[in-house]
């Protein structure tokens, strides 16, 4: 799903970010070579923008983890470029062991960090830092970026935001290799937090792209579940038979 399965970059920098910290804390940790020419360009070009807040560079290498990868990239070389520090790293891997990768949505978030305050608070975290967790800045798309969201999926933006969803998730790579974010494809879609977690919800609940009938009968199932999750009638009729 366009919400989730995009994390296998973020749940490497995880693991690896951790295999960091651990050596900072022992002392070991050799100095890191600096990154190569063709490196340090890709991540100003992709994530140039967001340096001034490394929680948002952080999530911007992260996203296009395949790209500034293929130039060369290193873990190091983009928390490097990001300028985060040991504690914000520390930070970060609390947040996303307690509360999960990729960001969950602001209400779960919210509850989330209440619920493992104490962790997260042991962990160093400020205030700022939780904030940006739960409520991330949006990188704001680049030319290219909105240029090719247009093109693949310019028709289905005006026909219903759940059929934007649909066209963008089908051109992931297309809009991707454009240097569109996540973020950027919720809100050229105009997708709202709460219609985030009922997409989210039918594609816990009744798995991604079931058949039209199959999905009909599993939200009938979990019809509780899915006003809990802020669904509307029409969402639900949009997931289960999109528009194409």
């Amino acid at each position: 799903p366009l919400f989730t399965q995009h994390n296998v970059g973020l749940t490497m920098m995880t693991m690896m970010r951790a295999v960091i910290l651990g050596a900072i804390v022992a002392g070991c940790v050799a100095q890191a070579p600096p990154p190569n020419d063709n490196c340090r360009r890709t991540e100003y070009r992709l994530c140039g923008p967001t340096r001034n807040d490394p929680e948002v560079c952080m999530r911007c290498v992260s996203t296009h983890w395949n790209q500034t990868g293929a130039a060369g990239c290193t873990i190091p070389d983009d928390e490097q470029f990001c300028q985060v520090t040991p504690r914000e790293v520390k930070c970060i891997d609390a947040l996303e062991r307690a509360c999960g990768v990729g960001h969950p949505t602001a209400t779960h978030c919210n509850a989330c960090v209440v619920t493992h305050k104490a962790e997260i608070e042991a962990a160093d975290c400020t205030r700022p830092w939780v904030e940006e967790y739960c409520h991330p800045a949006v990188v704001p798309p680049s030319d290219a970026c909105t240029k090719e969201q247009y093109k693949v999926c310019g028709a289905s933006r005006r026909v219903h935001p759940a059929a934007c969803i649909h066209c963008i998730s089908s051109n992931w790579n297309a809009t991707s290799a454009a240097g569109c974010t996540v973020a950027n494809d919720e809100k050229f879609c105009q997708v709202t937090p709460n219609e985030v977690e009922c997409i989210n919800t039918i594609e816990k609940l009744c798995g991604v792209n079931p058949t039209p009938d199959a999905c009909d009968t599993c939200t009938k199932e979990h019809k509780s579940e899915l006003e809990a999750a802020h669904c509307t009638a029409a969402w639900v009729q949009e997931e289960c038979h999109p528009h194409k």
